[in-house]
């Protein structure tokens, strides 16, 4: 520790801060300086909100601490906090990014679209920063009405590339299109969305869906939810489909906010990729901030959040999804792995029986299986994974995982000739997975019942998997 005070000493001075050093020359607030940095650094933005926090109490003015604390809240999804932080930095004559960023966020929320605007002039600062600015500023100009200056700020999309940054630009255009009315320039801009390919997103496909239900091409709707369906159980998408099938109207067009909150989310995926990287944790806050019912964000947040090692952080964002969401079973599932990954086993099945109570919905009881199985608890599992599989009508390449589970709780309890059955059914339905060509291969071979035909497909998975280690082990 001493080492590190004197490197922090050695930077503070080299920086020119001395303001900065003479104001926190205090010990108690000093500390709380160092080991929010120190935070900050070692990918932990919760501590260092609230490190950053206690020592603003006695340096309010401080700029350092006004710029940590704005930065380390927004990542840590504590947008009013940022803002607040903002606002005490302009008034010290500081513009801080991210307090700037909570702040229009905050106003374009509360339909104060000029406000945002404001807020955002002459913004400077890091890359994602930078765009995030620019995706606040141009839905502060839909909501003041000025669509032909907004999409003149989007920018031109060039003609060459294909990736999903291309494909956002397209939805950024089809999107305000839609918001504007103009019904047939915003799915053409979807349809080249479309074929740009690389960002596919949920609440993206949910408002190109709900454009062709309020243009009467129900047909089409149906179509497009049921293809990402046939690739994911997205809840959201689910419950639109379930709402077109039973012949209720599409939601109005979106509001500005809920256009600027699926900008950022997309902006979040596109730069988020690793899950140990900060990097999409400001934009999916202010996802969070400006459609605080926007719940595919905070999902994200929380994966985020775990990928940080800071399970209550995640826990505390899912426990906002109520329960008359889609997700609601999503956010449930998640918190009872959560509390399983901080050793509270009974608390985790006891959210998960509440939620099979409340919902008797698949995506609970599948959890609860996946649980108990998780602690080799088989005995209560096997028949939870049985009704599962009973339901598929039929059992497509998605359900090769539930098959799989199905086959692994089988095998441990001694039901060898039942679970040989559930695995060949994933293959069935999904034949190159690798990791049911390794289980039902190793068994095969382990047992001496069909060494040859155990090692062909030990020889597949490898073909698959070549660095896998238990495979290669098999």
């Amino acid at each position: 520790m001493r080492h590190l005070v004197l490197a922090s000493l050695a930077a503070l001075a080299s920086s020119g801060c001395t303001t900065a050093v003479a104001e926190i020359s205090r010990p108690a607030p000093y500390a709380d300086f160092l080991i929010g940095s120190y935070a900050e650094r070692s990918r932990d933005p919760v501590a260092a909100a609230e490190r950053f926090t206690a020592a603003l109490h006695a340096a309010p003015r401080d700029t350092l601490l006004l710029e940590g604390a704005a930065e380390s809240a927004l990542s840590a999804g504590d947008v009013a906090a940022s803002a607040q932080f903002g606002r005490q930095a302009r008034a010290a004559g500081l513009l801080t990014p991210s307090g700037r960023l909570s702040m229009a966020a905050l106003s374009l929320r509360d339909g104060r679209g000029s406000t945002a605007q404001a807020q955002l002039k002459d913004f400077d600062g890091a890359p994602v920063e930078m765009l995030s600015a620019r995706l606040i500023e141009v839905w502060a100009m839909a909501e003041m009405h000025k669509t032909d200056l907004a999409l003149e700020q989007l920018g031109a999309i060039e003609s060459a590339p294909r990736s999903p940054w291309t494909a956002m630009q397209h939805y950024q255009r089809a999107m305000m299109l839609d918001h504007a009315g103009r019904a047939d320039d915003a799915l053409s801009a979807y349809a080249s969305g479309d074929a740009v390919g690389g960002l596919r997103i949920a609440q993206i496909v949910l408002l190109h869906g709900q454009l062709l239900e309020r243009q009467g091409r129900r047909g089409d709707a149906l179509a497009l939810y049921q293809s990402l369906i046939d690739d994911v159980d997205n809840p959201g998408v689910l419950a639109a489909r379930d709402r077109l099938e039973r012949g209720e109207p599409a939601p109005r067009s979106l509001a500005p906010a809920t256009g600027a909150a699926i900008s950022l989310f997309a902006l979040a995926v596109l730069v988020g990729q690793d899950p140990s990287s900060q990097e999409g944790l400001a934009p999916l806050s202010l996802a969070m901030a400006l459609d605080p019912t926007f719940e595919g964000a905070r999902i994200a947040f929380s994966d985020s959040m775990r990928g940080l090692k800071r399970e209550d952080a995640a826990r505390r964002v899912l426990a906002a999804i109520p329960a008359t969401s889609p997700y609601f079973e999503t956010a449930q599932a998640q918190i009872a792995f959560s509390l399983r990954r901080d050793n509270h086993d009974d608390e985790a099945i006891a959210v998960l029986k509440a939620s099979v109570d409340a919902t008797g919905g698949r995506t609970s009881r599948r959890a609860l299986a996946d649980l108990y199985r998780g602690m080799e608890r088989y005995g209560d599992a096997e028949p939870l994974y049985a009704r599962l599989v009973a339901d598929l009508s039929p059992p497509t390449a998605k359900d090769w995982r539930l098959l799989f589970a199905q086959g692994a709780a089988l095998e441990r309890l001694g039901r060898w000739p039942e679970a040989e059955v559930a695995l060949q059914q994933a293959l069935v339905v999904s034949p190159d997975q690798p990791e049911v060509l390794n289980y039902l291969g190793y068994q095969w071979v382990d047992s001496g019942q069909k060494v040859h035909e155990g090692l062909a497909i030990l020889q597949r998975a490898v073909a698959q998997r070549p660095e896998e280690g238990y495979i290669l082990d098999s």
